[in-house]
This record gives structure tokens, sequence and C-alpha cells, in this order.
């Protein structure tokens, strides 16, 4: 989308613009300059449906061409040059991954949980997106997100948990740890959390890059510890003469 030009143009009809050569200032090697400013305008309208982003193509090109045009008097305006730049406008590729770093996960404990994003690309990755879908019965514990990276993470909603990180620059990655609650009532069994991590454009149209999903397994932990004494020994043991040995087992699961 055009925005301005120096010098101005004589006209614009919302896809050809026009300018008088006699309205340019020669620079000091003797070249006509004009000096364009655009927009990339969101992929949304120029063609690129979600199908086309979620397919995995990173690359679009777009052709931009301009011409010189004469005219005589009493004559048609005629092209006399022209020439095309064919720009690349490239989509950041993010890589995404969830791990547990409990050791196990039971009723009624605490659990905490990895997330590593990552920007694979040669282009920066505008207003990091993760959509962090928990199952039922796993509640995020406020205030509990840690990072080693100097990076601002916000959460800004929590069914699903909505992650929203700066900007990732090209081949940068940010890893951080947040902590869940088990219902006290959970069924043991396997559950599964999935993530997906969206990037913006500069004009603030999403596109989704990748997921991951990690399983993920609940059982109720049985720990014993055992203990044994003998009991009414005070002199010491004898050969032949009878002992009472006493055995205590407590469940510290």
């Amino acid at each position: 989308t055009f925005v301005r030009s120096d010098p101005p143009p004589v006209s614009f009809d919302g896809r050809i613009i026009r300018w008088n050569v006699a309205d340019l200032t020669l620079d000091e090697d003797g070249l006509y300059i004009v000096r364009l400013e655009v927009i990339v305008d969101p992929l949304s309208t120029i063609g690129l449906d979600y199908a086309n982003l979620s397919s995995g193509r990173q690359t679009w090109h777009i052709n931009n061409c301009s011409a010189l045009w004469c005219k005589s008097p009493g004559s048609a305006e005629e092209q006399v040059a022209n020439d095309c730049e064919d720009s690349i406008v490239q989509l950041p590729q993010l890589g995404i991954e969830k791990s547990l770093r409990s050791i196990t996960l039971e009723p009624g404990k605490e659990a905490e949980f990895e997330l590593v994003v990552a920007n694979f690309s040669e282009v920066t990755a505008y207003t990091v997106t993760i959509h962090d879908q928990l199952p039922d019965g796993f509640l995020y514990l406020e205030d509990s997100v840690r990072t080693v990276d100097t990076a601002a993470i916000s959460l800004d909603d929590r069914q699903p948990l909505v992650w929203v990180l700066e900007d990732l620059e090209p081949k940068q990655s940010i890893r951080f740890t947040y902590k869940v609650m088990l219902d006290p009532g959970l069924e043991e069994g396997l559950y599964t959390t999935r993530v997906k991590v969206y990037a913006m454009d500069r004009s603030g149209f999403p596109f989704e890059t990748n997921e991951f999903e990690l399983n993920i397994t609940v059982g109720r932990v049985v720990a014993l510890e055992v203990t044994q004494n003998v009991s009414g020994q005070e002199e010491a043991i004898q050969a032949g003469k009878p002992l009472t040995v006493v055995t205590e087992i407590k469940n510290i699961g």
C-alpha cells in the first residue's frame, strides 16, 4: 500500500503511481531519484489464506515493476523503458516443545512444565503467542513462571493458557517453566496437553507455525518406609534365647 513519496506523485489510482520527470531533481551522479514508502499489507489481503500458512510454506514473491513513458506533441504516450524487482516476503519459522520437569504426577500434588520456543528463520517473529491447553484437573499456579532469559512473558488468558512473549529475533529462543496443581480427585491414567505457537505480521495478522503434543501419566505413588526394632530387650542378645522384633511399615507416598 502506497504511503508517500519524494517528490509527491501527480496521480495514483490505487495501483499505479505516476510522477513527472520535470518534478524530479538530478542527484550528484546525474540520476533522477524517486524515494517511495509503502507498507506490506496483511497476508490475508494478498491472497494468502489459512490453508497457505498451515501448509508450511514460508516464502512468497511479490513482483514490482516501473516504467518510463514519453509523449511528444501531437502523439500518444509511449513506453520507452521498464524494469521489475522480485521482492521476497518471508515468514518466521517457529518451533515449540513442552516437557514435564516433575518426576511424578500425583493427584493433589504440584507439577512443573517447561516450554521452549525458538525462531529458526532469518526474519523476526513479532508478538509470539502460545496457546497452552492443559487437561481438565490441572490448575495453573499464579506467579509460578520462571525463566533465565531476559524476556517479557505475560499471561493473557487462562483457559487455555495464552502466553504472550516479546518479539523473537532470528535464531533466538526463550525457555520458561511454570507450575500446576493437580486436582486431588483426578483419576489415574494418561492425559494429553497441547501447545500451539503463533506469530504476527506487522499489521497484526496471526498465523500458526507449529504445535506440540505431550502425553503424561498421572498415578498415585506408593512409597513405603520400613523400620525394625527389638522390643523388650535391655540386655545383650544371647544365642538360644527368644526375642521380639517389631516391624513398622509407614506409607510416606
